[in-house]
Parts: structure tokens; sequence; C-alpha cells
């Protein structure tokens, strides 16, 4: 019995012991496994792969000019639509805003429109809208005729003369487009000042042409308050209250100056070897 209640108790002792023992492998085992790097290498890898397949994503979009390609003038033409496209929503675009949203800000359209008529909320708004995309189609028609002139034509001049006649590779043709880039930006910044000094002079007319729509919306939207007929008020609208307020709270030379450096802040940060290759891919 002596010999039989040893042995029973040393099987007893050593399942407890193996017992323990599995516990602790299994817990240095989980005690690795959080504690090793490659768990959070792992959640990294899987983001960088998610993002280099975002990132990749253009080259699944099917091109339609391959290089090597000859030089021509659609080519050319391609090339500098491009360019112009995205020139427009990272510098131009911001311009015309920023002047549109200024100029009528400053006008304060609402308070002289309320301060002669009856009008309902639905018709100041229309109002005002037209006034606001007026002002904004006016200044950029004249902003569009100073930088094709001052600015793409140059761009597109030295784009033909870097290419000149040649097979372009893919590598040369970004090469060449790094290039034009890194002139843009230089020509943008050097330019913009100066034909922010034209559009100043110009300006006023943009308000003015505001003016004008604001005077053909106005008839038939509202009820003229005093004795003068609403007719009569559009047509001293434009010489007294507008005028009055385009000379007391626009100033042109400030409101272009402000959508000049708005636009300039636009060049910042270029990267001209990802921006060539953006063009690339959409050939």
């Amino acid at each position: 019995e002596s010999l039989s209640f040893y042995k029973s108790s040393q099987f007893h002792s050593s399942m407890k012991l193996s017992t323990a023992s599995l516990l602790v492998f299994v817990a240095l085992c989980a005690s690795s496994v959080s504690a090793s790097p490659f768990t959070e290498d792992i959640a990294a890898l899987e983001v960088q792969n998610v993002e280099k397949s975002v990132n990749d994503t253009p080259l699944l979009v099917k091109r339609t000019n391959f290089c090597p390609c000859k030089t021509n003038d659609a080519l050319i033409h391609s090339l500098m639509g491009s360019i112009k496209a995205d020139l427009n929503v990272r510098v131009f675009s911001l311009i015309s805003s920023t002047f549109s949203e200024k100029a009528f800000d400053s006008l304060n359209i609402a308070s002289i429109l309320l301060g002669s008529y009856e009008l309902s909320d639905a018709s100041l708004k229309l109002i005002e809208s037209s006034f606001a995309a007026t002002l904004k189609s006016t200044f950029s028609t004249t902003l569009n005729a100073q930088i094709n002139a001052k600015i793409f034509a140059i761009l597109e001049s030295s784009l033909r003369k870097k290419c000149g006649s040649k097979t372009l590779t893919d590598a040369q043709l970004i090469a060449i487009l790094a290039e034009i880039y890194a002139e843009a930006n230089i020509l943008i910044k050097t330019q913009l000042p100066k034909i922010g000094s034209t559009l100043q002079t110009k300006a006023g007319g943009c308000v003015s042409s505001g003016i004008t729509t604001i005077k053909k919306k106005i008839s038939g939207k509202g009820k003229a308050k005093g004795k003068s007929r609403g007719k009569a008020r559009v047509k001293g609208l434009k010489s007294t209250k507008l005028n009055a307020a385009l000379a007391a709270n626009f100033s042109a030379k400030s409101t272009v100056n402000a959508s000049i450096d708005k636009g300039l802040k636009g060049c910042n940060n270029w990267n001209h070897q990802a921006l060539a290759k953006k063009i690339v891919l959409t050939l």
C-alpha cells in the first residue's frame, strides 16, 4: 500500500508539473507573438498593400497613345490640354473663385436690394447667385485671355522646342514634361503679379456686368418700396445705390491682389516628376 500510495503521489505531482509546464509554454508563446514585430509589420504591410493598389490604379486606365511615340500636333495638343486642365485646377480657378467671393461679400448686395425692394427669400437668393455667377464668369474670361497669352503660349512654345520631331519613349517624355512643369511654376510666379495689375483695371467692368444682371433679374421679382415704381427704381439702382456701394466697399486692387495671392499658393510643393508621370498616363 505504501508503494502504491507513493506511485500515485508521484503520478499526480508529475501531472501537476506537466500541466504547469504547458501553461507556462502557452504563456510564453502568446507573449512572444504579441511582442513580435511581425504583428505590427503585418498590419503595416496590409495598409501598404492597400495604398499601393490605390496608387497604382491609374496604371489600369487604358491609354490611347503609347510610347515610343512620334511628336506631332496631335500629341502636343493632347499634352497641352492636360497641362492646362491641371494648372487651372491648381492655380487659376482659385483666382476666379476668390475674386467673385470677395467682390460679392464686399458689395453686400442683399442689404442694398432689401433697402429698396420687398423681395422673397427665393428671389433674393436667385438674384445673388446670378450676380455671383456673372462676376466669376466675366472675371474668368478676362483672366483666361491673360494666362493664354502670357503663360500657356510660352509653355507650348517651349514644349514644341523640347520635343522637336523626335520619337520619344515614356522616360524621355516624362523628363520633358517635368522641365515644362518647372518652367510653369517659375512663369506663373513671375507673371501672375503683372497679370494682376491688368485685372485691376478690368475688375470694375466685371462688377458692372453683375449689376446689369441684377437689373434684369429684379424686374418683376419684387415690389419697390416708397412712392417710386419698381421700374423707375431699377433704372436708378445702377447709378445710385449700387455705384455708391461699389465706391464705398469694393476695392479692385485689394480684391484682385488677394485673388492672385490665393492662386500663387497653388504653386507650392510641386513634384514635377510625379506631375509629369500623371500627364503621360492620361495619353
